[in-house]
C-alpha cells in the first residue's frame, strides 16, 4: 500500500493504521480511501485484533478529501445536496460535478427570469463550442483539487463560474451535472439580479469572459 501503513502489536492486540500522505496533510483521495477500506477489511478478519487506532503521519490527521466545493453563502444553495455533489468524485467516476438549479426544485422567487435564461443560454453556447451539456451556471459545484489547481482562472467577478465551466470543458475532464434544489436567499441583495445595473454589468462581464476564454484557447491551438 502506498498511502497506508498498518502496524500490529502483540501485547495487547492493537492495530495502528497510519494515513501516509504528509505532504498533502493526509488528504483523502480515491486511492487512499481504497487502501483504507482494504486495510480495515483485512483487520476485521483478524480475530486477534481487538483495537484499531487510526492516525495520520506527521503534523495532520487528515485535511479532508482532495475535493473543493463552492456554494453561495446567502443560504440559497441547499447543503443537503453536498453528498450528491462529492460522491461521484470520491468514487472516481467524475472530476467536476455541478448542481443545476434549473433542473431541480426552485422556491418561488429564488431565481429571476434573467438568471434562468442566462443559464440556458450559457448551456447552449457551451454545448455548441465544446460539446458538453450544462443547463446552469450555478456556483454550487465540486471539483477535484488536482483538476482545479492547474486551471488558468482569472475572473474574480460575475464570470468566474462560466470561466471554470469552460476551462474544465477544455481540459476534457469527466463532467457531471445533477439537479439540486434552490431557495430564496436568506439575507442581503444580489449584486447580479438585485438591480438593473447589476444585471447589465453581469451580462457584459459574462459575455466578455466567454469570448476571452473561447478565443484564447482557439488561438493557442
Amino acid at each position: 500500500m502506498e498511502f497506508i501503513k498498518v502496524t500490529e502489536q502483540k501485547e495487547p492486540m492493537v492495530a495502528l493504521i497510519e494515513l501516509n500522505r504528509p505532504k498533502e496533510l493526509n488528504a483523502l483521495n480515491p486511492q487512499l480511501m481504497g487502501e483504507l477500506r482494504d486495510a480495515l477489511q483485512a483487520l476485521d478478519k483478524n480475530d486477534q485484533v481487538r483495537v484499531i487506532i487510526l492516525t495520520g503521519n506527521e503534523q495532520a490527521f487528515a485535511a479532508g478529501a482532495d475535493i473543493i466545493v463552492f456554494m453561495d453563502g446567502d443560504g440559497s444553495d441547499c447543503p443537503e445536496f453536498l453528498e450528491a455533489l462529492v460522491t461521484p468524485i470520491l468514487r472516481n467516476k467524475y472530476d467536476f460535478v455541478i448542481g443545476s438549479r434549473i433542473r431541480g426544485e426552485r422556491e418561488p422567487g429564488s431565481l429571476t427570469f434573467q438568471q434562468v435564461f442566462a443559464g440556458r443560454l450559457a448551456g447552449w453556447m457551451l454545448q455548441a463550442w465544446y460539446g458538453v451539456k450544462f443547463t446552469d451556471m450555478s456556483p454550487f459545484r465540486a471539483i477535484r483539487r488536482s483538476v482545479l489547481e492547474p486551471l488558468p482562472l482569472r475572473e474574480e467577478t460575475y464570470g468566474w463560474n462560466l470561466e471554470m465551466q469552460m476551462l474544465v470543458a477544455q481540459a476534457k475532464v469527466r463532467i457531471l451535472e445533477i439537479p439540486v434544489n434552490h431557495r430564496r436567499r436568506q439575507g442581503g441583495v444580489s449584486k447580479v439580479s438585485g438591480t438593473v445595473r447589476g444585471t447589465l454589468l453581469a451580462g457584459v462581464r459574462i459575455a466578455s469572459t466567454f469570448l476571452r476564454v473561447a478565443f484564447t484557447a482557439k488561438s493557442a491551438r
